[in-house]
Formats: structure tokens, C-alpha cells, sequence
């Protein structure tokens, strides 16, 4: 698991995660909205 590796020096405290991002869960909701828009556009 990403807990039991060992953090690199010049890798800050505060840059390591150990859940899901909320910037990924952003991320999918604007593709997801992105892409029906593009389907629902299209005909």
C-alpha cells in the first residue's frame, strides 16, 4: 500500500495522500458532465 512506502526527501509531508483526492472526484464530474454535453449536442 502507498502508507508503508517510504516518503522521498524532497517530497513535502503535505503532498502525500493516502485516500482519493477531492480534485479527482472534480475532475470525473466535469468529464463526465463535458462528455454528455458533447452527446447530448450531437444530434
Amino acid at each position: 500500500m502507498a502508507s508503508q512506502k517510504a516518503r522521498p526527501d524532497n517530497v513535502p509531508e503535505e503532498n502525500v495522500y493516502n485516500g482519493l483526492h477531492w480534485m479527482v472526484i472534480l475532475t470525473y464530474i466535469v468529464a463526465i458532465g463535458g462528455v454528455s454535453m458533447l452527446i447530448m449536442n450531437a444530434g
